[in-house]
C-alpha cells in the first residue's frame, strides 16, 4: 500500500494534468473566439468596402456642376431650344434663359444679404455648419440641405428613387462642399433652383413674378421666392393665398434666427404682395407640335430638366409643310365662319381648296386639326390645331371617331372570309334595334352593293350590320392590333357616336395601309399593352451645348399588323375613285390626280367630320368640328343642338394640302401582292356573271375566297306579258315572254318594292288555267307548283264510266314540246292511289306532269300540274371559324359564326347545332350567328335544307382554351 507521500504526489500530479488540460482547452477556446471575432470584423470590413464601392460606383463627376453653371459657358445658362428637322429654325425656347446671377460670394454683389438669409432660413438654417447633409434626416430620405437639393436635381435625376440614391446624394453633397466651398454651392443653388412656370434661377423668378431684377427685391419679395423654391407648385400664380402664408412663415423663421428685427418682420408681413399677372402662354402656329415634342421627350427626360436649359431638341418638323398646313386650315375656317371665298396670297396650298357647299357657313366656335406623317419613317412632318375665334391652339385633342372607323369593320370582315366583292345590303332591315331612318349621310338606303361600294360611299348600314355580327369588342380588338391601341378594351359600337380618338393615332394607323400592313414607329412604354404599341415621333435627337447626346430616336421599328393581301384589299378599296362616284359624284373633293387611299368620316350629329388618307409617301389627316370631347351624343342625324359640318369641309383641306405636299413625289400606286386574285364578277352580287347579269366588273379577291356560284340576283323568268304574272303550262305560248328580273332575298323584298325595282311577280298566271279537273281523272300528288326531288310516287284517280286506260307523262319547261311516258299504259282503274313512279335523279328545273285518261268513244280527260324539280342540295361552307380553330378564354369566348349558303333555287332553312343542341334556325341571309362558348372542345353542326328537302351537313370542331 503506497504511503501518504506517494498518494499526495499522485494526487498533485493528476491535478496538475487536469490544470494543464483545462488551460489548454481555455487557450483553444480563446483562440477560437479571437479567430471568430477577427473573421467577423474582417468580413464586416470587406462588406463595408463592397457596399461603399457599390455606393460610390459611377458617381457623377464633380466637374459636372461648373460645366453646367459657369456664368458664361455653363450648359444651363441658356434656354433649351426646339428646332425644325434641319436644326436651323428655332420653333420654341424652354426656360427663361435670363443668364447667371453672381452673388456677393463671387465678389460681384448683386443681391442683398437679406435675400441670401431668406433662402438660408427657408431652405437650410444649418447650411454653414453641416458636412452637406444631416445623418438622421438622410436616413429618412429627406433632401433638406442646399447641397443635397443641388446634386439631387442636377446630377441624380436619372437614377431611380430609393435608399441607395439618397445615400449616394449625401456622399456627393459632402464632396461638393469639400471641393468647391459653401459659398460657391450656395451661388449655384440660387442660379438653378426651380421656382415654377419654367423659371429656374433667382433672376428668372424675380422677373417672372415681380417684373424686376433680383437685386431690387424687397425683403418680403425675397422671402416669398425663398418659400416658392421649396415647393414650386405652391407659387403665387397658382396658389396666391398659400404662397403669401408661406412668405410670412419664412419671415418669422428669419426673425427666430436673428436675421431680421421685429420691426422689419412686421413691415414685411404687412407689405403688399406686388405679384404680376401670370404670363400668357406664347401660342403660334407651332404650338401644338411643340407641345407634342415636349410630351414625347418627357418620357425620357423630365420637363423640369428640359426647362433648366442648355439642350437642343431637333424635331421632325418640316417648316414649309407646317406653314402650308396651317394657312390652309386657317383659310378653310375663315371661309366657314365668314361664308366668303377668302384666299391668302402667301398660302400656296390654299389655292387647291375646292369651293365649299353653298350652305356651309357656321356661327359659333369650332376648331380644325391637321397632321402630316411619313408612314415609311414614322415621323410627324407637320401638326396644327386652330380655333376659329382664338387662332392657333396649344394642343390637339381626342374626338368622337364616328364613321372614320368603318375600314376596321371591313378589315375584320376580310379576316373572316369576306372579300371586296362580297355582297352587303343597305336596307332598313339591316339597321340596329331602335334606329329610326337611315344613318347614311344622304338619309337614304341604297340596297345591294359590293363591300367595296359600301366602304367607298361611307354607307353606314352595312357596316353597322357587320359590326353587330362580329361583336364590337372583337372588331375594336382587331383595330387595336392594327395600329389603334386606344380602342383596346372598347366595346361600344362607336360608328354613330361616342368614344375618343386622336387625329395623330388614326392617321398613323391609316399610314400602315400604305406600307402593306406594316406599322412603322417607336415603342411607347407608357402604354401598358402587349405588344407595346408603336407611335409616330416628333423628335429626332436631343443634345447639349457640349455636344453630348441625351436622346437619339434612331431607326424606327417596323411591325406587321396585317398581311400584305389584307392591307392591299383595304387600300385598293379606299383608293378606288370610281367606287366613290355614286356617293360623291365626279369629279369630287377626294380626287387629287394621283393614287391615294382616303376615307371621310362623320359622327351622327355631324359635330365632328374627318378626312384621313395616304399615298405611298405620306399620310394626312384632317379633323374639323365643334369641340365636344368626351360627350356621348346619341341624338338622330341632324339633331338641332350644336354645330353641324359637311364632311367635304374637312376633305377640302385634305385635298389641298395633299396636292401641295405630294407634288414632289412620283404618282405611284400599290402593286398587287401574292395572295390576291382578280376576276370578273356580276355587280352588285360579286358572284360569277351569267348571261342575265346587267353589269360585269373586275374585282379583287383574297385567294381562296373567290366566288364559285353564279349570280342569283338577276334571273330570266317567263311571264304572261298581258297579265304580268308568272307563266304556267296553261299560259298560251304566244303570250309567254322571258324577262330579266331583280330577285331580292326575303328581307330585301320590301325595300325593292319601295325602290320601284323590276322584281318578279309573286303569283302564277291562272287566268288561262282550265276548269277544275274531273275528279275521276285527277292528280293528287304532287300538287301544283310543288318542289320535288328524288323518286316521286305520283298519286291520283283514273277511273269512271267508260274507262279504258290511263297513262302518266312528264315534259320539261312551261310549254313542253316533248313528253316522256312513265311506265306502261294501264287498263286498270285507280281511285286515289299510285298512278306511276317518276325517278327525277339528275333532273332540275320546271316540269309538267300530265295524266291522260282514255274512255269510250276515244274521249280523253286530261289533268296537268306544274312542278319544280330540285335535286341539287344547298352548297354550305363555314367561313369562320375554321375547323379545329382555337380561341382564348375569356377574351375570345364570343365568336361570330359566318356561313356561306347558296342554292340553285331557294334555301328553306339553316339549322345551327352546338354540342348536339339546336342554337338557332336561320330562315334568310345573312347567315351569321354570335356564339358564346365556354372553355373546352365543342362540336359544331350546320344543316342547310332547300324547299325540296335536299340537305347539306357540315360538322367541325371549335376549341376554347383558358
Amino acid at each position: 500500500m503506497p504511503g501518504s507521500a506517494d498518494l499526495i504526489r499522485r494526487r498533485r500530479h493528476r491535478e496538475a494534468r487536469r490544470a494543464r488540460s483545462s488551460l489548454q482547452k481555455s487557450r483553444r477556446g480563446t483562440i477560437l473566439v479571437f479567430t471568430v471575432i477577427s473573421l467577423v470584423f474582417g468580413l464586416a470590413a470587406i462588406g463595408t468596402a463592397v457596399v461603399y464601392s457599390d455606393l460610390t460606383r459611377n458617381l457623377p463627376s464633380l466637374n459636372s456642376l461648373p460645366m453646367m453653371l459657369h456664368p458664361e459657358t455653363g450648359l444651363l445658362t441658356s434656354p433649351t431650344v426646339i428646332t425644325d428637322r434641319s436644326g436651323e429654325v428655332v420653333l420654341a425656347e424652354l426656360g427663361a434663359g435670363v443668364g447667371y446671377l453672381p452673388t456677393e460670394f463671387s465678389g460681384l454683389p448683386q443681391v442683398s444679404p437679406e435675400l441670401l438669409d431668406a433662402f438660408i432660413a427657408a431652405t437650410d438654417p444649418g447650411f454653414w455648419d453641416h458636412p452637406g447633409f444631416y445623418r438622421t434626416t438622410l436616413l429618412q430620405g429627406k433632401r433638406d440641405t442646399i447641397p443635397l437639393k443641388l446634386v439631387s436635381e442636377l446630377l441624380f435625376w436619372q437614377e431611380p428613387e430609393g435608399p441607395r440614391r439618397i445615400i449616394r446624394e449625401g456622399l456627393m453633397a459632402a464632396q461638393v462642399i469639400a471641393e468647391f466651398g459653401r459659398e460657391q454651392v450656395f451661388e449655384w443653388y440660387l442660379n438653378s433652383a426651380n421656382f415654377g412656370y419654367e423659371a429656374f434661377g433667382l433672376e428668372a423668378a424675380a422677373r417672372l413674378y415681380f417684373g424686376k431684377s433680383a437685386g431690387r427685391l424687397t425683403l418680403a419679395e425675397a422671402a416669398m421666392l425663398a418659400a416658392v423654391a421649396q415647393a414650386p407648385d405652391l407659387n403665387p400664380f397658382d396658389t396666391p393665398e398659400l404662397a403669401l402664408a408661406r412668405r410670412d412663415q419664412t419671415l418669422r423663421q428669419m426673425l427666430n434666427l436673428g436675421m431680421i428685427s421685429q420691426e422689419e418682420t412686421e413691415s414685411a408681413v404687412t407689405s403688399p404682395p406686388g405679384i404680376r399677372s401670370a404670363p400668357d402662354e406664347p401660342i403660334d402656329k407651332y404650338a401644338a407640335f411643340v407641345n407634342l415634342v415636349r410630351s414625347q421627350v418627357a418620357r425620357t427626360i423630365p420637363l423640369e430638366v428640359l426647362a433648366r436649359g442648355g439642350l437642343t431638341i431637333v424635331s421632325t418638323l418640316d417648316v414649309d409643310l407646317q406653314s402650308e398646313l396651317y394657312c390652309t386650315a386657317e383659310t378653310q375656317l375663315f371661309r366657314l365662319g365668314e361664308g366668303s371665298a377668302y384666299l391668302p396670297e402667301d398660302c400656296r396650298a390654299a389655292r387647291f381648296l375646292p369651293s365649299l357647299p353653298a350652305s356651309e357657313m357656321q356661327t359659333g366656335a369650332f376648331s380644325a386639326e391637321g397632321v402630316v406623317l411619313d408612314p415609311r419613317s414614322g415621323q410627324i412632318l407637320a401638326l396644327v390645331s386652330i380655333d376659329s375665334e382664338k387662332g392657333p391652339a396649344p394642343s390637339t385633342g381626342t374626338h368622337q371617331p364616328g364613321s372614320i372607323l368603318t375600314p376596321y369593320v371591313y378589315l375584320t370582315a376580310l379576316t373572316r372570309g369576306f372579300s371586296p366583292g362580297s355582297l352587303v345590303w343597305d336596307i332598313p332591315a339591316a339597321l340596329t334595334a331602335g334606329q329610326a331612318g337611315s344613318p347614311n349621310l344622304d338619309g337614304k338606303f341604297h340596297g345591294p352593293m359590293r363591300l367595296r361600294s359600301a366602304l367607298a360611299g361611307d354607307y353606314l348600314v352595312p357596316a353597322l350590320k357587320l359590326l353587330s355580327q362580329f361583336v364590337p369588342g372583337n372588331v375594336w380588338r382587331t383595330a387595336a392590333l392594327s395600329g389603334l391601341p386606344s380602342l383596346a378594351g372598347e366595346s361600344a359600337p362607336l360608328l354613330l357616336n361616342g368614344g375618343a380618338l386622336s387625329l395623330v393615332e388614326i392617321t398613323h394607323a391609316y399610314g400602315a395601309l400604305s406600307t402593306q400592313g406594316v406599322v412603322i414607329g417607336y415603342a411607347d412604354p407608357t402604354v401598358l399593352l402587349d405588344p407595346t404599341p408603336l407611335r409616330p415621333t416628333a423628335v429626332i435627337q436631343v443634345f447639349d451645348r457640349g455636344g453630348r447626346t441625351w436622346l437619339d430616336e434612331g431607326p424606327p421599328q417596323a411591325r406587321p399588323v396585317m398581311s400584305a393581301p389584307l392591307a392591299y384589299a383595304l387600300t385598293n378599296m379606299l383608293s378606288d375613285e370610281t367606287a366613290r362616284w355614286a356617293a360623291l359624284g365626279h369629279p369630287n373633293v377626294l380626287e387629287v390626280g394621283r393614287p391615294a387611299g382616303v376615307k371621310m368620316g362623320y359622327t351622327q350629329d355631324l359635330s365632328s367630320v374627318w378626312t384621313v388618307g395616304f399615298t405611298p409617301q405620306l399620310a394626312l389627316g384632317i379633323w374639323l368640328g365643334e369641340d365636344r370631347d368626351g360627350l356621348q351624343e346619341t341624338g338622330p342625324l341632324g339633331a338641332e343642338n350644336g354645330l353641324k359640318f359637311d364632311p367635304r369641309a374637312a376633305a377640302g383641306v385634305w385635298h389641298a394640302v395633299l396636292k401641295f405636299a405630294a407634288s414632289g413625289f412620283p404618282p405611284d400606286g400599290w402593286t398587287m401582292p401574292q395572295g390576291v386574285s382578280e376576276i370578273d364578277v356580276c355587280d352588285p352580287s360579286g358572284e360569277l356573271p351569267t348571261p342575265d347579269c346587267p353589269v360585269v366588273v373586275r374585282e379583287i379577291f383574297l385567294q381562296g375566297n373567290e366566288p364559285v356560284h353564279s349570280d342569283t340576283l338577276y334571273k330570266r323568268i317567263e311571264i304572261n306579258r298581258e297579265t304580268g304574272l308568272l307563266a304556267t303550262v296553261f299560259t298560251p305560248p304566244s303570250l309567254i315572254e322571258a324577262r330579266v328580273f331583280f330577285v331580292p332575298p326575303p328581307e330585301a323584298l320590301s325595300w325593292a318594292q319601295q325602290a320601284g325595282l323590276d322584281i318578279p311577280p309573286e303569283n302564277y298566271d291562272l287566268v288561262s288555267r282550265p276548269p277544275s279537273p274531273d275528279p275521276e281523272a285527277s292528280l293528287m300528288f304532287p300538287e301544283m307548283f310543288a318542289y320535288v326531288s328524288g323518286e316521286i310516287r305520283i298519286r291520283g284517280s283514273a277511273e269512271g264510266p267508260g274507262f279504258q286506260s290511263y297513262s302518266v307523262q312528264v315534259g320539261q319547261g312551261l310549254n313542253p314540246q316533248r313528253w316522256l311516258q312513265l311506265g306502261d299504259v294501264s287498263d286498270t282503274p285507280v281511285s286515289g292511289g299510285e298512278l306511276a313512279v317518276w325517278d327525277t335523279s339528275g333532273l332540275n328545273g320546271l316540269y309538267a306532269v300530265r295524266l291522260l285518261v282514255v274512255r269510250e268513244n276515244n274521249l280523253v280527260a286530261t289533268h296537268i300540274v306544274q312542278v319544280t324539280v330540285d335535286n341539287q342540295p344547298p352548297e354550305l361552307a363555314v367561313l369562320y371559324p375554321l375547323d379545329g380553330q382555337s380561341f382564348a378564354y375569356p377574351q375570345e369566348s364570343t365568336i361570330t359564326l359566318q356561313l356561306s349558303v347558296t342554292d340553285n333555287l331557294l334555301v328553306q332553312r339553316v339549322n345551327v347545332l352546338l354540342d348536339g343542341r339546336l342554337v338557332r334556325s336561320l330562315a334568310q341571309p345573312p347567315y351569321a350567328l354570335s356564339l358564346s362558348l365556354q372553355p373546352g372542345e365543342h362540336e359544331l353542326r350546320v344543316v342547310a335544307e332547300d324547299q325540296a328537302g335536299n340537305r347539306t351537313i357540315v360538322e367541325q370542331t371549335v376549341i376554347v382554351e383558358r
